[in-house]
This record gives structure tokens, C-alpha cells and sequence, in this order.
């Protein structure tokens, strides 16, 4: 059984066609605790790797290994040359009332993911929590719009992703990225949020007006980054939490991620994010500089703790990105004053070369 072999071969041949997923949970019948739930995975169409081999769990009981032979509805949807879509459905009626964690895992990750460290030998993950619960009433899982996905992004360029998040029962809904996963309560090892990877990486680092800083941000129509700024496969998990109001309080009553991959071409300068990371070790430590102090009220000390950084340059932001002061790191102890700037986050970004990190501050 394939099942079986997973255990006990190189998880490595298992990957390469995944470009993302999310699991979705919908109500039979809002008196009953019976759903449909449906795996909805996004593969590579030129990729030879067959479906399946993944593992479902409905937060109780044991694992459901999922392949087409199992008792999935399996339906595939052919989009275009590069992606297709295959949706496994399975009604399923849990115990009681109570928070299921629904969590899908297929080995493994596509090789060179860019922000994320080894995803070759990474297990690929996504969950979602149902609250079912007769006493709130229906609840189903949020929808995301499935119909005009854009996987492919270009280099110094907007790219914008279409969501179009619609909860079933009218709840609100909020959103936030989160670190992906490859299993319950276990995150990716050494994973950087796409903007976060330019800012770390790449030099100049700025939006699509070549001046600010670049940001990646998601609503209920949308997801945006602006921009990218190296080629190569990128990864991000966003979360989307239903809340309703019960009894006057706003509660929260589950939640789904989406775990997609952005593939970025460099079509000018054609970089890879990966030549980056091979260029640039990072270091271990977060013990470089010393900062205080964070809060602060305007006055503000940067302390470097390590001779490497001196004769580097430093840059202070506004969340805007708009360049607020800079300077040379001549000196091992650099003051700076904000008194005269509104009070919210600012970032130093910190460069030597090509070897950058990124401070936040909160002014109050």
C-alpha cells in the first residue's frame, strides 16, 4: 500500500505538484452534526505526480488516508496550462457539539521554495476549525474565489489575487497571514512572509513606485504585494477567522487557511530568489544591535553589538515606507529622535553590503 511506502522511502519523491490548498466544511442540515467536507488542492498541470497520498483528520478519531480509491467524491477541474484543480468531498458526521481541527497533509512541499528553509522535505499542510454547535445556529467555513486564481507574479510588479471571501451564513470575517505549517501545532522551519523575504535579502528592496518599502496584505476582495523584487517560488498561509455575535459579543467560531504558492518571474534581470539565500548566510543570532527603548516616547538608542555592521548605512521608515531619516553606521552607538513623528510602528532597516536586517520600533 502506498500508505505503507510513505513511511519508509524518501519523502522526496512525493513532491513537486503542489501549488496550494484549503479544506471547506458545509452543513448537511443545520439540525444535525453532518457535513461535507471538501479538500480543494491546486497542482502544477505539467506535473506527472499523481494526487493523493495525503492524510486527512477531522479532529477526532484516526486518520483518513486520501487517494482516489477511498471514499472521496473526486472531481478535477482542468483550468489552464498552468494549474488544475481537484476537490475531495466526503460527508462526515461528527460526535457532538464542540471545535474540530480539520487538518490535510500530503508529503511534500515543491523543492525551492524560496521563504522556506529545505521544503523539499517539507510536508505540505492546511487546516481549518469548524465549531458545530446547534445552540449558535448554521455554521458553515468561509468560500474563496477558485475561478480567477493568478499563481504568477512578475518581478518589480503589483500582483494582485483575487479572494473574493464570502461566509454562507453572513458571518465577518477577518484576515491575517500566518506561518505555515506541516502538521498539528508544528510550523515550517525559517519561513519569512514574501515582504519580509525582500526587506531581508534582496538590496533596494521597494514597492512597485521604486520608493517605498514593499508590503503584502489581504482583505475579503483581495490579496496584494507590492511588489516582488527577485524571481523564484514563494509560499504564504493566510488565515480568514468567522466571527458572530452572540448574546451582544462578537465570538469567534472557527476559521480556514488557504496555503498557496506565488511563482515570481524576473523577466529583466532573470534572478532567483534562491541565488540570495545562497549568497547570504544568515545568522543565527538576533544579538547583532541592541535597541531602547522599544516602546519609546521619541528618543531612541541603537547600540551595534558587532563590528561586522560598522560602516553600514541605516534607514528609518514610517509604515508608509516613507523615509523618515538615515545615516552611516560609523559609530557603535547611533541616537535617533522621533519626538516630532506620530506615534505607531517605524522599521530600521540596517544594511552592510548585501547583508541586511530589519528593526521594528513602536513609537508612543
Amino acid at each position: 500500500m502506498v500508505s505503507v511506502l510513505l513511511l519508509n522511502v524518501s519523502h522526496q519523491a512525493w513532491a513537486t505538484h503542489l501549488l496550494g490548498g484549503e479544506i471547506v466544511a458545509e452543513s448537511v442540515t443545520c439540525h444535525s452534526h453532518t457535513y461535507k467536507i471538501k479538500i480543494i488542492l491546486y497542482q502544477d498541470s505539467g506535473s506527472d505526480v499523481e494526487f493523493g497520498n495525503g492524510e486527512l483528520s477531522f479532529g477526532h478519531g484516526a486518520l483518513i488516508h486520501v487517494d482516489p480509491h477511498t471514499d472521496f467524491t473526486l472531481t478535477f477541474i482542468e483550468k489552464d496550462s498552468l494549474y488544475k484543480v481537484v476537490h475531495y468531498e466526503i460527508e462526515h458526521t461528527f460526535p457532538g457539539p464542540g471545535a474540530y481541527l480539520i487538518s490535510f497533509r500530503e508529503f511534500n512541499r515543491n523543492a525551492d521554495i524560496a521563504n522556506i528553509r529545505n521544503s523539499v522535505n517539507t510536508p505540505f499542510y492546511t487546516e481549518t476549525q469548524l465549531v458545530v454547535d446547534p445552540l449558535i445556529g448554521c455554521n458553515n467555513t468561509p468560500v474563496l474565489q477558485e475561478d480567477s486564481l493568478t499563481f504568477v507574479a512578475y518581478a518589480h510588479s503589483l500582483y494582485i489575487q483575487p479572494l473574493q471571501a464570502v461566509d454562507p451564513d453572513g458571518d465577518s470575517l477577518s484576515f491575517a497571514f500566518v506561518t505555515p505549517k506541516q502538521d498539528i501545532d508544528i510550523a515550517v522551519e525559517r519561513y519569512y512572509t514574501p515582504e519580509k523575504f525582500d526587506i531581508r535579502f534582496i538590496e533596494n528592496a521597494t514597492a512597485s513606485d521604486g520608493v517605498s518599502l514593499p508590503t503584502f496584505s489581504a482583505n475579503q476582495q483581495q490579496l496584494v504585494w507590492d511588489a516582488p523584487n527577485v524571481g523564484g517560488d514563494f509560499t504564504y498561509a493566510l488565515q480568514i477567522t468567522e466571527w458572530r455575535q452572540i448574546e451582544g459579543q462578537w465570538t469567534k467560531i472557527g476559521y480556514m487557511t488557504r496555503d498557496m504558492s506565488i511563482l515570481v518571474l524576473d523577466t529583466i534581470h532573470h534572478t532567483q530568489a534562491i541565488d540570495y539565500i545562497t549568497a547570504i548566510e544568515e545568522k543565527e543570532d538576533d544579538h547583532s544591535f541592541l535597541l531602547s527603548p522599544n516602546p519609546t516616547e521619541g528618543l531612541l538608542t541603537l547600540t551595534i553589538q558587532e563590528d561586522f555592521w560598522q560602516g553600514g548605512t541605516v534607514s528609518v521608515y514610517n509604515i508608509l515606507g516613507q523615509l523618515i531619516a538615515k545615516g552611516n553606521l560609523v559609530y557603535r552607538i547611533i541616537h535617533f529622535d522621533l519626538s516630532d513623528q506620530s506615534e505607531g510602528i517605524y522599521l530600521l532597516h540596517i544594511r552592510h553590503g548585501l547583508h541586511q536586517k530589519t528593526l521594528r520600533v513602536i513609537k508612543r
